[in-house]
This record gives structure tokens, C-alpha cells and sequence, in this order.
């Protein structure tokens, strides 16, 4: 064990001196891949519903304005195009072509929502219009807020971080969990027969709708990586661990932000 957390730690300083030669490139490309980001999210407007031809949802700050517009325009000509196409058993069924322009192409929904949608019985723009897309949630949650002290920030805080938010819960109600981060992590007892056996889920620690959550478990001298809730992030984990990892070795392999690790 000590010879294999040595080696981890080998990677783990390579890693170190590589991102550190790299760190002016990956600052730039961190805030141009925020931008990036920014624009490609829908504004909190809706089209023809309520009985309005278009309405901003939340609070109208007229300087967001500009970004808005580019935002609704990226919605509307962009976006459609950058639409993966799926083949195969896998592909769903195709979404009514009033509903697929009005609900996902003219509004904010995304299709996975509105199949959401149709399954509890909400099959036409007249009922789905009452319901808010994901995308206008923080607008929503933001307005608000607006008049509670310092707009609820501790409590979004506490919330946002699900590690902290664990550690809140009574022992009873949870299930074992680890802090994963860029400090050393003792090993639990629970770590290697979850690992071995139905898997380890993590969780980023900050983040939300399923996104970035994985099972990893390691069979047959292989570490298996298996996405959860079809919500893949860009930065997926490369794999390339030969040796069972413990939580000291895991920011050379798995993500690397801080997330949260649980049977």
C-alpha cells in the first residue's frame, strides 16, 4: 500500500508542475469558456404564453439587456444546430412538431423536460406553458429573494455545498460519505468494499439537475466509469488508474474539482 501511494503521489506532483506551466493559458481559457457558457443559456423571456406575446421572468434589469438579446439569438439560430443527433435503439420519439417549435425551439424547454412533461399527462403548450422551464429556475428563485436579508446567500451556500450539507444530517438519515478535494483524505472503512463491490456514486460538490454524478467501481483489475443520469460533463475523468485508487490518489484520477464520495 505504501509503494502505491507513493506512486499516486508521483503522478499527482507531475500534474501539479504540468498545470503550473500552464496556468497563464488556463486562466484565459477559463474565463472565455464562462462567456462561452454565458451566452449559450436561454434569457428568462417567454413567447406567447400567459397571454402575452413575450414577458421577461424575475426581476427586469435593463443592463442585462444586451447579453439577453445575444443570448435569445444563440437560442434561436445556434442552438438548433449544435443538437446532437442520435441513431440507434437509443433515439427517443420525436416530439409533436407544434410542441418541439413552440415549447423547445421558440421558448426555453429542453425535450428531456417536456417528455417529462407529456409522462404525467401535460401534452399541449396550453398546460405546459404554466410550468417553468429549468433554465428560468434561478430567475425565479433570484426575484424571489430579493427581499430577504442579503438574499438568502448562507443558506445558498450551505446548500450548494452537499458535503457540508451532509455533515448537517442526523447519522441516522445518511448514508457514509467522503469529502474528496486537493488535501489528503484518510481512507474510511467502507471505501475498498464499495469500490469492489456495487461502486463508489460521486457528486461534484457544487452543482445541480444530475450533472457530472458518476459510479465508479473497480472489476477485474479495471476501474469502471459509469455516468449517471445521462447528464455527461465535458470533463469527463480519463480512467487511467492500473491499481485500486484510495482517496489520497483520487485528484490524479477522477474530477478535479471538490466533490462528494458515498457507497
Amino acid at each position: 500500500m505504501g509503494q502505491l501511494l507513493l506512486a499516486f503521489e508521483g503522478m499527482a506532483d507531475r500534474n501539479t508542475a504540468l498545470q503550473a506551466g500552464r496556468a497563464p493559458w488556463s486562466s484565459f481559457a477559463r474565463v472565455i469558456h464562462r462567456v462561452l457558457a454565458t451566452v449559450q443559456q436561454p434569457p428568462p423571456w417567454r413567447w406567447l404564453a400567459g397571454g402575452r406575446l413575450w414577458q421577461r421572468v424575475g426581476s427586469a434589469d435593463p443592463r442585462r439587456l444586451p447579453l439577453e438579446m445575444v443570448q435569445q439569438l444563440h437560442w434561436w439560430c445556434v442552438r438548433p444546430l449544435a443538437r446532437p443527433r442520435r441513431s440507434g435503439a437509443r433515439q427517443p420519439q420525436p416530439l409533436p412538431a407544434h410542441l418541439a417549435l413552440l415549447a423547445c425551439w421558440l421558448n426555453a424547454y429542453r425535450p428531456h423536460e417536456v417528455r417529462w412533461w407529456q409522462t404525467v399527462g401535460v401534452t399541449t403548450w396550453r398546460d405546459l406553458q404554466r410550468h417553468s422551464p429549468d433554465s428560468h429556475v434561478h430567475a425565479i428563485h433570484a426575484y424571489r429573494r430579493q427581499a430577504w436579508p442579503d438574499q438568502c446567500r448562507p443558506a445558498l451556500a450551505l446548500l450548494a455545498d452537499k458535503a457540508a450539507l451532509l455533515a448537517l444530517t442526523p447519522a441516522p438519515w445518511r448514508a457514509p460519505f467522503l469529502r474528496l478535494g486537493p488535501d489528503p483524505s484518510p481512507t474510511p472503512p467502507w471505501w475498498e468494499g464499495a469500490l469492489t463491490s456495487s461502486g463508489l456514486v460521486l457528486k461534484p460538490l457544487r452543482g445541480h439537475g444530475g450533472r457530472g454524478v458518476w459510479c465508479f467501481r473497480w472489476q477485474q483489475g479495471q476501474l469502471e466509469q459509469l455516468p449517471l443520469f445521462r447528464r455527461l460533463p465535458t470533463d469527463r475523468p480519463p480512467g487511467l488508474a492500473r491499481h485500486p485508487p484510495s482517496p489520497r490518489s483520487w485528484p490524479t484520477i477522477g474530477r478535479p474539482s471538490p466533490a462528494a464520495a458515498s457507497p
